[in-house]
């Protein structure tokens, strides 16, 4: 017999109680094993849900944010079909923006692997000819896949040269499609230990 209320607990085992008392009902939430309801799905864009809730929210932060992301986007579509465009992402890599402010704005915007760039350094002052056909002892010359005037103002290579007190001369080339440009820096140290970086453009 199950435990009654106000009864004794001794007089039964927890044995007794537990097969003898009826068993507990609970609420189905399942009406059949052939009837399992599947979770509803939410129909629509999560990109517009988004903006929806931002715009109901008036969650600026988050409409900035978007609107960041599409015009990065935009710039980086327009980079195969616009010269403007593939020049002006040549000239941030050769520190010829027409202002600091123009650099600044395009820092978000993914630079690896953009460009083709190379570089040449040497402790000689270069003519066209040698960057076509570099002379063989004298030179290093490589590819950078981003920034490559950091050969000068970052990079180990900087560190490298420092140790050196010899003047060095920096060359740049970056090219995409048709459009190019080659740097021309001069890198003398200086009385502080450190480099002073003269240049310009050579095309």
């Amino acid at each position: 017999m199950p435990v009654q209320a106000g009864q004794n607990a001794d007089k039964g085992t927890v044995q007794d109680v537990f097969l003898f008392s009826p068993p507990a009902r609970f609420p189905s939430t399942v009406e059949s094993p052939g009837k399992i309801q599947a979770p509803q799905r939410r129909t629509g864009f999560r990109a517009a849900r988004f903006l929806q809730n931002c715009f109901s929210r008036r969650d600026w932060g988050g409409l900035a944010m978007v609107a960041a992301v599409a015009m990065i986007a935009a710039w980086l579509v327009c980079l195969p079909f616009s010269t403007a465009v593939q020049q002006t992402t040549i000239n941030r890599f050769h520190l010829a923006t027409r202002s600091f402010a123009a650099w600044a704005v395009q820092q978000p915007i993914p630079p690896m692997y953009n460009l083709e760039n190379r570089y040449w350094l040497a402790h000689q002052r270069l003519t066209p000819d040698q960057l076509v056909v570099p002379p063989a002892v004298g030179i290093k010359t490589g590819m950078v896949n981003h920034f490559p005037t950091r050969l000068a103002t970052f990079a180990d290579s900087r560190a490298r040269m420092m140790q050196n007190p010899l003047e060095t001369w920096l060359y740049v080339r970056s090219r995409y499609q048709s459009q190019q440009r080659t740097t021309e820096w001069r890198l003398r140290p200086d009385d502080g230990g450190g480099w002073v970086l003269t240049g310009g453009p050579l095309e």
